[in-house]
């Protein structure tokens, strides 16, 4: 037993490590290459007259699969833009109900564009994408992946919904691992400090600039 444990997280860590590749360093990659693409090009059409031929349909193609792959790591961490003003007053177990909701009406979407997708990958005569000749069916495979990777995460939050709903104990996933260092419960060994809200800063600058002034200067 305890190897088939060990086994398995092993399989969950390379699983992880496998979608962070994808919906991270992949999409990272991929607007580094935008970027370039198009300052090579600007580059070449104004300084030197001789524009890359495909640079902007290629860098086209790139920003497509970064929104569609990186929306879908913004939905495992939970990320998007939700409105919770009303929610948050909730008990738990309400909150776990409304967020059921919620993905349902999230996973019957998802599923909706999917299937519209799979479908124009299957039945639809795709054309060339100008300038770098390739079809306009990697544009429509980035929407099905990029959606297929948000059913899981959909699916996810489902499951936690109705478990906080049995259970009474539940809070909106909003993982997210870039902002682990600015749990002051844990800091991170630089010693490294959460900035200050914005009008508390405010409130010190000022604070700071009174002291610092000659005190017939003062008000």
């Amino acid at each position: 037993m305890p190897s088939q444990s060990t086994a398995g997280r092993k399989a969950l860590r390379a699983l992880g490590a496998a979608a962070r590749f994808i919906e991270e360093d992949l999409p990272a990659a991929l607007l580094a290459i935008c970027v370039v693409l198009l300052c090579t090009d600007v580059v070449g059409r104004y300084v030197f007259n001789h524009p890359f031929v495909g640079a902007g349909s290629l860098a086209m193609v790139c920003f497509v699969w970064v929104t569609y792959i990186g929306s879908a790591a913004i939905a495992r961490r939970g990320r998007h833009i939700v409105i919770d003003v009303l929610t948050d007053r909730f008990s738990p177990r309400l909150q776990a109900i409304v967020q059921i909701l919620v993905q349902m009406l999230v996973l019957g979407m998802i599923c909706y564009v999917i299937g519209y997708a799979w479908n124009a990958l299957l039945n639809t005569r795709f054309v060339e994408i100008p300038g770098i000749g390739i079809s306009r069916r990697v544009i429509t495979l980035a929407l099905f992946i990029g959606f297929l990777l948000m059913l899981v995460y959909a699916a996810r939050d489902l499951v936690l919904a109705f478990r906080g709903a049995l259970t009474g104990s539940y809070s909106v996933r909003t993982d997210d691992d870039e902002f682990e260092s600015l749990n002051t419960a844990s800091p991170t060994r630089a010693g490294y400090e959460p900035p200050a809200e914005v009008t508390e800063a405010v409130f010190i600058k000022e604070a700071l600039d009174e002291d610092d002034r000659p005190k017939g200067d003062r008000r």
